[in-house]
């Protein structure tokens, strides 16, 4: 019988144990909040600890509890990940060894790439990991490359939705990767095409002044890169303008580009000017057409088409702008004296000021120098010489 007892004792501890074994298990196995048995009290003590520790900001001892929460009970809060990256951030912002600094960024988006995995709120994740990561590691260009890839991975998952800040810092990064040698120009341009393809579908839906404002400041950016010459402008532009031709914002964009990069000699200019004048005759697509025609040496019609310019423009400065250049090319070119001089006094109706007040008496002088007999008298409203 004593045998027998002490069997069945035996069975009994055994079958115990393996009870208490598997109703012992974490959050992190189980899947749910708190795990079971000793692991679900454990995770609520070390809940509770971390919660008064955190918000008396004694963050030394909060992330201790931080970490086994991380670890046995994920999902005990929605509060884990946002708390663990203000703690990472505060240790970041305090210490000044740079090799630990590097280290605690280094934890710092792992805990972002933890959240983003697991947590609803990807998208904002996905942006303030972006920002920190150009507050924090955006030196070498091991850095600026991961920067470049994970901005490219927000940008493909919210597509149109992008914050504007996040694409230009996509295009920034690879500008200076650019320029570091760690960028192809064929890939920079493959990536401004990338952002341009999404502001754009973003501008066609919301006239957000903030996506205007980064289209401006990453045409601008790219405008001013080595890369963006006429020859790359023209390898990659001329494909898209035959499929893309009668879509006016893409030809805006493209006689933009060409122009800020002195490509307006260019046959594809040429094509995308005459194309963009056909399908809407607006002043920039006017201006463009000017120019074409005064490189081609054809005034009179780049005459025509600055008057178009300046009959369809709201603005006052670019108009005052087309009258001077107007101006100068009835003066320089086809010494229409008369006319010359009156194109820069219309300005007067428009913005007399930096360049253009600088092109009036630009042109006044020539004048001097051309005409033969000449008549000064001023002006007293404007200030200025006129020829009579």
């Amino acid at each position: 019988m004593k045998k027998i007892g002490y069997k069945f004792l035996g069975i009994v501890s055994v079958g115990l144990f393996m009870v208490l074994s598997v109703s012992a298990q974490p959050g992190s196995v189980t899947g749910t909040k708190f795990g079971r048995g000793q692991d679900s009290i454990d995770c609520r003590r070390d809940l509770s600890l971390f919660a008064g520790d955190y918000q008396h900001k004694n963050y030394k001892d909060a992330i201790v509890y931080w970490r086994r929460l991380m670890k046995n009970c994920p999902q005990s809060s929605p509060n884990l990940i946002p708390r663990g990256l203000t703690m990472y951030k505060d240790f970041i912002s305090k210490e000044l060894d740079p090799s630990k600094k590097d280290a605690l960024v280094d934890t710092l988006m792992q805990v972002y790439q933890i959240g983003i995995e697991t947590r609803p709120n990807k998208a904002n994740l996905m942006v303030n990991k972006l920002q920190d990561m150009e507050r924090y590691a955006n030196e070498t260009p091991a850095q600026k490359k991961r920067l470049l890839t994970a901005s490219e991975e927000y940008m493909n998952l919210e597509k149109e939705k992008s914050q504007p800040r996040s694409m230009v810092t996509y295009m920034k990064t690879s500008i200076e990767l650019n320029n570091e040698g760690a960028l192809t120009d064929e890939e920079l341009l493959d990536n401004y095409t990338k952002v341009s393809d999404v502001l754009n579908a973003a501008l066609k839906k919301t006239s957000d002044e903030e996506l205007a404002k980064a289209r401006d400041q990453i045409d601008d950016a790219f405008a001013k890169s080595p890369a963006a010459n006429c020859e790359n402008l023209a390898k990659i532009y001329g494909p898209k303008f035959e499929t893309d031709k009668n879509d006016l914002e893409f030809l805006s964009k493209l006689t933009r580009l060409l122009n800020r990069n002195e490509c307006t000699d260019s046959e594809l200019f040429e094509k995308a000017a005459e194309q963009q004048v056909a399908l809407d005759p607006s002043a920039a697509a006017a201006y463009n057409m000017a120019k074409l025609f005064f490189r081609k040496g054809n005034f009179e019609k780049s005459l025509e088409y600055f008057e178009s310019a300046i009959e369809h423009e709201k603005d006052p400065i670019d108009k005052a702008n087309y009258y001077c250049q107007m101006g100068n090319v009835l003066l320089d070119k086809m010494q229409k004296y008369t006319e010359a001089k009156n194109a820069p006094l219309k300005q007067v109706n428009c913005v007399l000021i930096g360049e253009n007040l600088m092109c009036c008496w630009q042109i006044f002088i020539w004048l001097v120098q051309s005409v033969g007999k000449k008549t000064f008298k001023k002006r007293r409203s404007t200030g200025l010489l006129l020829i009579s």
